[in-house]
């Protein structure tokens, strides 16, 4: 039984209308359901993609795409205002379908320059559309880029994503044909962490923990993962651990994740329930983002601590030099004069607050 993802089937965006089209992977000219436009389909390229640089070992491999950089695509500035916080805005769809169709047509005709944004913008109906009850006009979007986008590592990119959604629906069979041709050595970061992350999705739908390790590295630091995708690679590496009975190792790559990403448990969170139906960590997950957050705590209520201690002789010391400063020169008391006195007074107040400040600054 076929499935939006199925490998034997052909689905493309029209290029008229924006539907869903179906054809044969053998190519050919079919007409659009709605519009009734031909569409023209080549065969669909089945060749394996470049691989990377055979004559390099895997440690000089991973130590070319540790350099590069790992941060999330991000829009061209004339499409920013499609998105917030790398997320499509719900009600700009219309205008990021009207603007990727034109960046499609502009790569088509052979402007190379519109590739990155296309790429980019892709990637954002992607993660807008899955999970939104038409995974035929997804896969539709995803088959059609894979078309268009000549950069091999781009191509990887989307042939993983379309692997990534057929395991979704648990078309494992077709995951693994969208996944065939990839290069498993590939020398961009990019393309081959979204290797990585679509074989270990493969692995963990298919109870296969060591498959999992094997794919992802044994640790989180072993081996370079683009930024969108570190989270997730994490929780499925740790989840292999938890089914291989070592809950040790499971807590202690949940803990080093989340201290190690910028957004900490909140980008595990966001992840975990994401992928709700994988039931990922059920014994680690809660126990290891409860020991992250007690542990970001303590410093904060260190300083708390410490400010309360400090308050008390800041007010004083703050009190006896808005004194010195008010109070008349002329006015002394034995022969001092008054001001001075409350300037000492207020220098007093304030090496309790001093010795507070230099015991932090020798702890850090």
């Amino acid at each position: 039984m076929n499935t939006a993802f199925s490998h034997a089937l052909r689905v493309v965006i029209c290029p008229a209308c924006g539907e869903a089209v179906h054809g044969s992977p053998a190519g050919g000219t079919v007409a659009c359901p709605l519009c009734e436009a031909d569409v023209h389909l080549p065969p669909r390229d089945e060749q394996p993609l470049p691989e990377g640089l055979t004559r390099g070992s895997e440690s000089e491999r991973l130590e070319r795409l540790r350099d590069q950089d790992r941060s999330s695509v991000e829009l061209p500035a004339d499409l920013s205002h499609l998105a917030s916080a790398r997320r499509l805005l719900p009600e700009r769809l219309a205008d990021a379908l009207t603007a990727w169709q034109e960046l499609r047509r502009r790569l088509q005709a052979g402007d190379g320059a519109a590739e990155d944004a296309f790429y980019g913008l892709t990637l954002l109906l992607q993660r807008h559309m899955t999970g939104q009850d038409d995974d035929l006009q997804l896969r539709a979007v995803l088959e059609t880029a894979l078309e268009v986008l000549a950069s091999p590592s781009y191509r990887q990119v989307m042939r993983c994503s379309l692997a990534l959604e057929a395991a979704r629906v648990d078309d494992i069979a077709a995951a693994r044909d969208w996944l065939a041709p990839c290069d498993q050595r590939a020398y961009d970061v990019a393309a081959d962490s979204a290797y990585r992350h679509a074989a270990a999705y493969i692995a963990t739908r298919e109870r296969n923990p060591h498959r999992v390790i094997e794919v992802l590295g044994p640790r989180g630091r072993d081996v370079p993962i683009a930024a969108d995708r570190d989270a997730v690679c994490t929780l499925m590496r740790a989840h292999a651990y938890e089914r291989l009975g070592r809950v040790t190792d499971a807590l202690d790559e949940l803990a080093e994740g989340m201290v190690r990403l910028p957004d900490g448990t909140e980008a595990f969170d966001s992840v975990w329930h994401q992928h709700h139906d994988l039931d990922l960590c059920r014994g680690s997950y809660h126990r290891a983002r409860e020991h992250v957050r007690a542990t970001m705590r303590a410093p904060a209520e260190r300083r708390r601590r410490a400010w309360k201690r400090a308050l008390p002789w800041i007010v004083l010391a703050l009190a006896s030099l808005a004194v010195a400063l008010w109070i008349d020169p002329s006015l002394r008391i034995g022969g001092q004069r008054l001001d001075m006195l409350f300037f000492v007074l207020a220098l007093s107040f304030a090496v309790p607050l001093l010795v507070l400040v230099l015991r932090r600054a020798r702890k850090r």
